[in-house]
């Protein structure tokens, strides 16, 4: 399994139609993910995306954790706007893309049928085309601002870059320079800079040092420790905006003037550092 395909949003007459297109043809070397929305009324709940939350992180938790994995978002926009609580709920770990089946044919009536399967099979199609793209600059061997942790990394930089790749990557037609130009402007805001107890580039936010482990790869973050994450954890330890993180990753982190006592874990728990240094994951997982 290379990437974990979910599709939100389908209301049960339209969902007739979306549970017969084959997985192979959606998701071919990946699993797909899909629900109905349930009601006439077609409208995203709270409970309806934590189902999709838990179902994602099961499958994640199925693949070994050396196996890059990606978790792409295809939904359906509801007529109220209640797919915010969609996307807020997978961002910053998914890809998405919406399909509108809100807009009307020149007899008035919503798109059906073969048109809807067309529309699906293109949005599949067209996430399967940019997520190894993010991949690309998620899995590198130097230090990527993509990987920050957002809760540990105190700069509203880092949530804005993500923010707008999230809302505009699924749709852009050259996805790779989108990417570029919000890690450049990214940048020139928080310049890679040497720490004073190292040689190698790193990023700051004014109070820590993010610094690559380099071969010190102990920061692992482990299926076997669902006993004691949330589903939202294991999505944020897995993927990026589409992009696959390695399960090695970490940041190791020296203070530019003092350690705090502590730092917000990826259950927003205070967790104490270490006597030098604290080492944080992309997902906020403190080791």
């Amino acid at each position: 399994m290379s990437y974990v395909l979910v599709v939100a949003g389908a209301s049960i007459q339209t969902f007739d139609l979306v549970s017969k297109i084959s997985g192979s043809l959606l998701a071919p070397q990946g699993e797909v993910v899909r629900f109905p929305l349930k009601g006439s009324d077609a409208v995203y709940t709270a409970t309806y995306v934590r189902l999709l939350v838990e179902a994602t992180a099961k499958c994640l938790l199925r693949s070994s954790e050396h196996e890059p994995v990606s978790v792409l978002l295809l939904y359906l926009n509801a007529s109220n706007g209640s797919e915010q609580l969609l996307l807020d709920a997978f961002f910053p770990m998914a890809l998405p893309l919406a399909v509108d089946l809100l807009e009307q044919s020149g007899s008035g009536q919503l798109i059906k049928g073969k048109v809807i399967e067309r529309l699906i099979v293109e949005g599949a199609q067209k996430l399967r085309q940019v997520y190894p793209q993010v991949s690309d600059r998620t899995r590198v061997s130097n230090l990527s601002p993509l990987l920050l942790p957002l809760r540990n990394f105190r700069s509203d930089a880092l949530a804005l870059m993500l923010r707008e790749l999230y809302d505009e990557l699924g749709r852009h037609e050259a996805p790779g320079n989108l990417l570029k130009e919000k890690v450049d402007r990214f940048k020139a805001i928080h310049p890679p800079t040497k720490p004073p107890d190292g040689s190698q580039n790193c990023y700051t936010d004014g109070h820590l040092f993010f610094k690559s482990p380099g071969r010190h790869r102990h920061g692992f973050f482990r299926n076997s420790g669902k006993n004691v994450h949330s589903d939202d954890c294991i999505l944020r330890a897995r993927s990026r905006l589409g992009g696959s993180i390695p399960y090695t990753m970490h940041y190791d982190c020296t203070p530019q003037r003092k350690l705090a006592k502590a730092y917000p874990n990826c259950h927003c728990e205070a967790t104490p550092p270490k006597d030098t240094h604290v080492n944080i994951g992309p997902s906020d997982f403190i080791i």
